[in-house]
């Protein structure tokens, strides 16, 4: 990854674009992502833009890939992040892993993300364990577009606490694809 977080990061406002993160040689789990936090915690907030993040490796994430730890994004929009691999079987989120970790979404966006392989799970966004909270923003033409399994086209979820509140300004699901939950697939 180009920063492995173990502390806290506060990212507030700014954009990042057109990058290209991998080499299909070189696949080592949580090294092909933009931000890997292990135990540590996130913040992005103010209007910061992800655009054109690109996982050619595959595995867990395009822009954020987090274990044990606690994420919290506030304003945050994620555009054409994706998580594409011709030789790893699971590919899980298209901008954001989260695994056994606190995840914290107010008012984001998504548009646009997908996960393309053998196995994909969450277009936008993989969460395997811990907790996952959402309220407001828009997940627009998400795609799990895999030739075996393909779960949630913006939102997978499996052994995680989820809560989703509609708050002023509501939250849209438009256009999300997978042939297992076009928006949200939950699992055990």
């Amino acid at each position: 990854s180009l920063f492995d977080i173990k502390g806290t990061l506060v990212i507030s406002g700014g954009d990042l674009t057109k990058l290209t993160i991998g080499e299909e040689s070189t696949n080592t789990a949580n090294k092909q992502v933009l931000l890997s936090v292990a135990g540590g915690t996130l913040e992005i907030n103010n209007n910061v833009l992800f655009t054109a993040i690109v996982n050619t490796v595959g595995g867990y994430g395009s822009v954020i890939s987090a274990k044990n730890s606690t994420i919290i994004l506030d304003n945050v929009t994620f555009e054409n992040c994706f998580n594409t691999s011709r030789t790893v079987e699971q590919l899980y989120g298209g901008a954001i892993y989260a695994e056994n970790s606190t995840t914290t979404i107010n008012y984001a966006n998504f548009d646009s993300c997908y996960v393309s392989g053998v196995n994909g799970f969450g277009g936008a966004i993989a969460v395997v364990g811990g907790e996952f909270n959402l309220s407001g923003g828009a997940f627009v033409e998400n795609e799990v577009n895999c030739s075996g399994n393909a779960y949630g086209g913006a939102v997978y979820a499996t052994g995680a606490e989820i809560n989703i509140v509609c708050v002023d300004g509501g939250l849209e699901w438009t256009s999300n694809q997978a042939k297992i939950g076009g928006a949200i697939a939950l699992q055990n």
